[in-house]
């Protein structure tokens, strides 16, 4: 994941989903990329507008925090 892609959605919402044990996407530079983002979302004004998902595994995903995030981003 790219911080500077991930900015260019700013201010609207997301969610990122990370394995802990992703070999595509280890888990240290997504935290990194979130963490950048986030100071993107801070010059918005919405420090939290990046929301997370961190679970255990390899490259999948997780969707255990996808349909509550859609719900509220979209209602």
């Amino acid at each position: 994941m790219r911080s500077k892609s991930c900015s260019l959605i700013a201010p609207r919402r997301m969610l990122i989903e990370a394995a802990d044990y992703d070999p595509i996407f280890p888990i240290a530079s997504v935290k990194r990329a979130v963490a950048r983002a986030r100071s993107v979302y801070r010059v918005f004004g919405d420090g939290d507008g990046v929301a997370t998902d961190y679970f255990r595994g390899r490259h999948q995903v997780s969707g255990a925090k996808a349909y509550d995030f859609l719900w509220d981003a979209l209602s």
